[in-house]
């Protein structure tokens, strides 16, 4: 009777109409479109963190890629979710009520309606089954099942080798291991929240860390084999090769666990941060915080990368290249606008794209031809939108703000002095001046204050006065658009008074 009642919930949450374009289809039409995707197959990035470990080291090279965008799909909401690309190279992600399917080309596949799903991620089995956990308290084995845990979860999936499904439960705080039919094989439960995504050792064993401020080994069978408890709230942890543990903890250290629990080493990183950690083929340990840093196994500091004034990493994974670049993405001023950088294996910047003018949750993943995809989250005129962004095609240099100046102290628009706290400070008017590397591609640069659009300027020089009296900091934002509509965003933070 449970099954049937299951089965008729999932039908009535799909209907047939359209949502911004995309398709919108029955549960049927679904399988029946992808009965060639199942197969025994190798998913390009299958799940959170690349594969069980969260290593998030892909085997594809990025060597090509310079950074400019082959194309973009809105979303009627934001996109806190992070892609997983399938073997065909089909690209999966959520946003509101909808887990989307687009082509490796960009153009629309399906939308699957569900319950509201949050800054998640997707897991594909071998068969080309996604997995995904809701705000709503179900679980979809989206094409077969829905498993009901009356909580909320915002927990990314990993699938072990035998096929069995991990994901925790934030009202619960509960770990669960389902088998690939849906049913239960058993649930251990913490003492707080889970957030975070469960990661798998080569030996079976399953770690997962909570809000109580613990990270848990547990037996494949889901008993306790021991906890490490630590002063502050736990990202998603990462495994090595050799069997080590990685954690980042809020508390401002990542700490480095032995297989049988015991601390091997901390490494200061910044307070406030508890990302997952990633690990490139040669050994190094990458966590986004203040600063992206890269550090020895052994733990101490290889380099750090400064993104630049109030750019803190946002997104909960990176994703590396074959080749060692690490991709990640930042949020500066809190939630003022968002971009994803590319970060050379020696610490120095490949590329930046801002990307959004509010906070970016989803992480991104890495494609069999090199394309990187990254969701987006940003706020239009009347309501909110997300954007699913590809990073493959031609390069559109970003514009330069060549005044205000940074760290510079203006009165009625004349550059005086270094400011000694390195903020812009701007007294009286100043005019906003932009320029661009090659203007005769641009067709027009937009400046904004706070979002909102004050002025559009076709021709060189770009500029704009900034002559209305305001007290406070402020963010200028320039937007260069090419004549092929790609655009590419500088923003600077101005204090102005008067």
């Amino acid at each position: 009777m449970k099954k049937h009642l299951i089965s008729i919930l999932i039908l009535f949450l799909m209907v047939s109409t359209s949502l911004v374009g995309v398709s919108i289809q029955s549960m049927d039409q679904i399988v029946a479109d992808n009965k060639s995707e199942i197969q025994s197959i190798d998913s390009q990035w299958p799940m959170y963190g690349f594969n069980t470990q969260h290593q998030a080291q892909s085997s594809y090279s990025t060597l090509t890629n310079n950074g400019g965008i082959l194309w973009t799909n809105k979303t009627i909401m934001g996109i806190e979710s992070s892609p997983s690309i399938a073997a065909d190279g089909t690209i999966y992600f959520g946003s509101y009520h909808y887990l989307y399917a687009f082509n490796p080309d960009g153009t629309n596949k399906w939308v699957f309606t569900a319950r509201l799903i949050g800054p998640t991620s997707f897991a594909i089995d071998d068969k080309g089954i996604i997995y995904f956990g809701t705000e709503e308290s179900y679980f979809y084995g989206t094409l077969e099942w829905l498993f009901p845990t009356y909580s909320m979860i915002d927990s990314p999936p990993v699938i072990d080798e035998n096929g069995t499904i991990y994901f925790g439960t934030v009202d619960s705080g509960r770990l669960y291991a389902l088998a690939s039919n849906g049913t239960e094989k058993w649930h251990f439960t913490t003492g707080d929240a889970i957030f975070t995504s469960p990661a798998i050792g080569l030996d079976g064993t399953i770690y997962i860390s909570s809000n109580d401020k613990h990270l848990y080994a547990l037996y494949p069978n889901g008993t306790l084999k021991w906890s490490f408890s630590t002063s502050d709230f736990l990202g998603s942890p990462t495994i090595g090769n050799d069997g080590t543990i990685y954690e980042a903890c809020w508390n401002g250290y990542l700490y480095a666990i032995y297989p049988n629990g015991t601390k091997k080493w901390e490494s200061p990183i910044g307070e406030g941060c508890a990302h997952c950690p990633s690990i490139a083929t040669d050994g190094t340990i990458y966590i986004g915080a203040d600063k992206l840093y890269a550090l020895y196994p052994n733990g101490t500091q290889k380099w750090a990368f400064d993104a630049g004034e109030g750019w803190i990493a946002s997104s909960s994974s990176h994703a590396i290249s074959q080749e060692g670049t690490i991709y990640y993405a930042v949020t500066i001023g809190g939630s003022s606008a968002g971009a994803i950088i590319a970060v050379n294996p020696n610490g120095t910047e490949q590329w930046i794209e801002v990307i959004a003018n509010d906070w970016v949750w989803s992480s991104p993943a890495i494609s069999s031809d090199g394309t990187v995809y990254i969701g987006s989250s940003s706020m239009g005129a009347t309501a909110p939108y997300g954007m699913l962004y590809a990073f493959n095609g031609e390069k559109f240099d970003a514009p330069k703000i060549t005044q205000p100046k940074q760290g510079k102290l203006y009165i009625f628009d004349k550059e005086i002095i270094s400011t000694l706290s390195g903020k812009t400070i701007a007294i009286g008017k100043i005019t906003i001046e932009v320029s661009h590397p090659d203007p005769m591609n641009v067709s027009k640069v937009q400046f904004y204050l706070d979002n909102v659009l004050q002025f559009e300027d076709t021709s060189p020089p770009y500029d704009w006065a900034w002559s209305k009296m305001s007290f406070g900091s402020h963010t200028i934002t320039a937007t260069a658009m090419n004549k092929t509509g790609m655009t590419k965003t500088v923003s600077i933070f101005v204090w102005k008074f008067f």
